[in-house]
């Protein structure tokens, strides 16, 4: 958007005015009021910069209400100074008729500073980089007030933060130094709070903030000389309606592990207290509960200061020995869970079993915490990387004998992974990958294997007991990690099938088998049972997510503490993800509808995205939907029955079915929706899986 002044006419006015004069006449030319950035106008005006020729106004402010209005051409301009011999119609700038509203340059500069800062945050950006706009955006006049440096944007340049640091050389192997910093566990909350809108909402309408505490340690570098580990702090808000980002609230970082005591002493101190307190946000009580710690194995070892996961005590929940197996691995026995003798906390707090201890725990000294049943197993290790990743090892690379599947059926099977990524839904993040790079998969594919693909990829090409044995983990998967884990007969059955699975796997697969990850299935449905969530609840996946987070923040590897805490500091606002919509919200785009409701995500029409199931059972393909009567018109499916049978559980009670296409029409009401479903291809049918996440 241009501004053009006819600077030759000003000058003349004003040199006939007089100079003291004008102030005025240029409040009456441009019908604004005498202000202070009118005030400063030297004269004569041709030697103003604001003057100067012409004014580049960006188009990002045009939106701004009667700053500028009606801007002709210069060519008008020029014929309207001809045409007309008055003052006012040579200028081109058209104000509103009150005169008093003019162009804030140090408004615009604000607004395009706030906006950078979100920009910064939200894109990663070096400190060096911002520098480089900014030094960009002062070259324009509009731009002048902002400052040259980054810290001084992101006001950082009186900023401390509260780093310990530690120098242990007392030791005579492998001493370690590091640093540690606490940010504080209130303080980070009611920062997070105050960021987030949704989140304080959330907590007011509770009164209670319920969260959990995660820590794992992460490398910085590659393994060398100079190579850093990080081993960060974070609080989980936990929520059935919304999913929160994590929230930092302090971090080591240094070689190696660090110290116990001093990397728990301040968060135990903390929580010693607050467990039996409240907190005041605008002027409401809220209690606040810690519900469990969350973390993988070596991680739990070192919080509760036992030995590890290969250890002969290494077990957390029961007192069962492992013993030494093939190239030094420890494994199990076959013991039901009814008959092992299980760990409590009075019996971890006086230390019975000697060998399961390597010292004293610092979260002993949480009021009300039970370290036994507080410290939970996570589901993305044991589930995806372990069971899940250990099958496809053994059918496809290790196992030898019936249990190994043929060259052929790998080779079909790896044809068929290649097609299902055109059946996959938005809500899969990444699609299964060919065989020949099984190393290579992440949790989250192993997981689609596990609860989705396996089914269907795997039946008629491996041995029946094999396949059995699959099912056995894919039905008490899909049962813990869905609102199913709330009835208590399937949680019951869940129990029944891990017994079966975790009994059946030396028969499978060979001798030694129920390692440290296969024996701890067994201690998931109490873990459930006991918070009364689904394994996805949890689970470390947002844990992990958030340390790559914190990783990526860090440019340089000097002042790593100082960048990560700067780079938290200047945090705009922290993230959420509604999960729960308690009426449908629709976004439209052109004729395609985006409606959330309940734990839906629907878009309709679309190719992958608009299966869903019905509570009658009925599946059906929604076709178009009518926002007046919040109907849709769908294409139903021919149901065939159940897709497999397993003792007493066929796939029906499960929600998954074979269907075929058909050409019944059917008018469907939102409400009548359960559950979204992913469609994949089996010998020229398909089969409905309900996608987990997605049952209401």
């Amino acid at each position: 958007m241009r501004a053009v002044v006819n600077n030759e006419l000003l000058s003349e006015t004003i040199s006939k005015q007089g100079s003291s004069d004008s102030d005025s006449i240029a409040s009456d030319i441009l019908h604004i009021p005498s202000s202070p950035l009118v005030s400063n106008l030297s004269s004569p005006l041709r030697s103003s910069p604001i003057f100067d020729g012409e004014i580049d106004v960006p188009n990002e402010f045009t939106a701004v209400p009667n700053l500028v209005n009606d801007l002709p051409s210069s060519e008008s301009d020029s014929e309207s100074s001809t045409n007309s011999g008055s003052i006012a119609e040579s200028v081109t700038i058209n104000s509103p008729s009150n005169h008093e509203e003019y162009i804030d340059f140090e408004a615009s500069a604000d607004l395009f500073s706030s906006d950078l800062v979100k920009i910064y945050n939200k894109h990663n950006l070096t400190q060096s980089c911002l520098e480089d706009i900014l030094k960009a955006a002062r070259k324009h006049k509009i731009f002048k007030s902002l400052p040259c440096r980054a810290p001084t944007l992101l006001r950082l340049s009186n900023f401390k933060s509260n780093t310990i640091f530690i120098n242990h050389s007392n030791r005579e192997e492998h001493p370690y130094k590091g640093e540690f910093t606490y940010f504080g566990l209130i303080p980070s909350l009611l920062q997070a709070v105050e960021k987030c809108p949704i989140l304080k909402k959330e907590i007011l309408s509770n009164q209670a903030i319920n969260f959990a505490i995660s820590t794992d340690g992460g490398n910085l570098f590659k393994k060398g000389y100079y190579s850093k580990t990080i081993w960060p702090l974070m609080a989980n808000i936990i929520s059935q309606r919304y999913r929160f980002e994590s929230i930092l609230i302090g971090f080591f970082l240094g070689s190696g592990k660090p110290d116990h005591q001093e990397f728990l002493a301040d968060l135990t101190h903390e929580l010693s207290k607050i467990q039996s307190n409240y907190i005041e946000v605008d002027g409401v009580l809220i209690q606040i509960r810690i519900q469990f710690f969350t973390a993988d194995a070596p991680a739990r070892a070192f919080l509760k200061q036992i030995c590890g996961h290969n250890s002969k005590k290494g077990c957390e929940r029961c007192s069962l020995e492992q013993g030494k197996g093939d190239f030094c691995r420890c494994h199990f026995k076959n013991i039901p869970v009814n008959e092992m003798n299980l760990r409590t906390d009075a019996s971890f707090r006086s230390q019975e079993d000697v060998e399961h201890h390597k010292g004293v725990s610092s979260l002993l000294i949480i009021p009300n915490f039970d370290i036994v049943q507080d410290v939970i197993l996570d589901s993305l290790h044991l589930l995806d990387e372990g069971a899940a990743k250990r099958f496809l090892y053994h059918v496809l690379l290790e196992s030898k004998g019936p249990a190994r599947m043929l060259k052929a059926n790998a080779k079909a099977m790896d044809e068929d992974i290649s097609k299902l990524a055109t059946f996959m839904p938005i809500d899969f993040q990444r699609r299964l990958g060919p065989l020949k790079f099984l190393k290579a998969y992440k949790a989250t594919q192993y997981r689609f294997f596990l609860e989705y693909a396996g089914p269907v990829l795997l039946k008629g090409r491996v041995h029946t007991n094999v396949y059995n044995q699959f099912l056995r983990l894919h039905i008490a998967t899909r049962i813990l990690r869905s609102n199913l884990c709330s009835e208590e007969d399937l949680l019951k059955k869940s129990r029944e099938l891990l017994t079966d699975y975790v009994g059946n796997v030396e028969n499978t697969f060979g001798k030694g088998q129920i390692v440290y990850n296969t024996h701890s299935l067994l201690h998931l449905p109490d873990m459930s049972a006991r918070f009364g969530l689904s394994l996805d609840d949890l689970s470390c996946y947002s844990s992990e997510n958030f340390i790559r987070e914190i990783l990526n923040k860090i440019k340089s590897g000097k002042n790593i503490s100082a960048q990560i805490c700067r780079r938290f500091a200047t945090k705009e606002r922290y993230l959420c993800k509604k999960l729960f919509y308690d009426e449908p919200f629709i976004e439209w785009k052109g004729e395609c509808a985006k409606i959330n409701f309940k734990y839906l995500q629907i878009i309709v029409p679309s190719k992958n995205d608009c299966f869903c199931s019905l509570v009658c059972g009925s599946v059906v393909r929604l076709i178009r939907f009518d926002a007046k009567s919040n109907n849709f018109d769908c294409e139903k499916f021919n149901d065939l029955g159940s897709f497999f049978v397993l003792g007493e559980i066929n796939s029906q009670q499960l929600g998954v079915k074979k269907v075929s296409v058909s050409r019944e029409r059917l008018i469907v009401s939102i409400h009548a929706l359960k559950a979204k479903l992913i469609l994949l291809p089996f010998e020229n049918k398909f089969i409905s899986f309900p996608i987990l996440h997605t049952i209401c």
